[in-house]
């Protein structure tokens, strides 16, 4: 039997996933087979006032989100510098350090192919960091996240895991000569920068090694080895 926090997250997703599709539905009319009954639509209310201010009037398509974030973040320094290297402890991780052409501004990106989360350190002259740590990403979650990438201009690409917002999570914008990566947390604090086309396209393509990879199965444990009952009253016993 699962435990009762389990059950809780499972139906706060299922809430969330009933928030997006009835708002991202034409005139938020959902078909008919699934029209929420009077209880369910009183619920999705309560449940959309927990969704993020800068975020309600983007499902209900009021605003131009991407503008909107252009608006509150107008000068993102630009990483236009990237380097990798690998940690090794008990399982391997790798390291994105992306930073401005001064050195000013960097962020780091933590990932390994071993789990399912990734961290996002945005630091500012060496002095300050915002780290944002995005767990529980399904194979789906990532995958979808970076063809959007390659496939989108000026809209809004999410990466988030089944809480959604509920959770640390990061929009992306693809734009003709940068991306912007702005990273937002459960905490009530915000980071954002700007990529070069370079540098964006090399991120991803280290981000697609590692989360392409399969996730190691665990070694099984040795079976214990039968008895040799041979001897035992209860085998003799059986062959009388």
């Amino acid at each position: 039997m699962g435990n009762g926090t389990d059950t809780k997250d499972g139906v706060r997703a299922y809430q969330v996933e009933r928030i997006i599709k009835y708002l991202l539905s034409p005139n938020n009319e959902p078909e008919p087979q699934t029209m929420p009954d009077e209880h369910e639509t009183q619920e999705i209310a309560s449940a959309f006032k927990q969704v993020p201010l800068t975020l309600q009037p983007f499902f209900k398509e009021d605003v131009n989100l991407n503008a909107e974030l252009i608006r509150r973040f107008p000068s993102m320094p630009l990483m236009s510098v990237i380097k990798f290297r690998t940690l090794y402890s008990e399982q391997e991780r790798g390291v994105a350090t992306l930073s401005s052409q001064d050195g000013s501004a960097a962020l780091i990106v933590d990932v390994s192919h071993e789990d399912d989360d990734i961290q996002f350190s945005f630091t500012y002259g060496s002095m300050l960091s915002l780290r944002f740590y995005l767990r529980e990403l399904s194979d789906l979650d990532k995958r979808a996240w970076l063809e959007s990438m390659e496939n989108r201009i000026n809209e809004v690409v999410f990466l988030w895991g089944q809480s959604r917002w509920e959770q640390d999570y990061v929009i992306a914008v693809p734009h003709k000569y940068y991306i912007s990566l702005l990273a937002f947390s459960q905490n009530s604090f915000e980071a954002a920068v700007r990529m070069t086309p370079e540098v964006a396209q090399s991120l991803f393509d280290w981000l697609r090694e590692y989360w392409d990879q399969p996730t190691p199965e665990p070694e099984p444990s040795a079976e214990p080895a039968e008895p040799d009952d041979s001897d035992s009253p209860s085998s003799i016993l059986s062959e009388w």
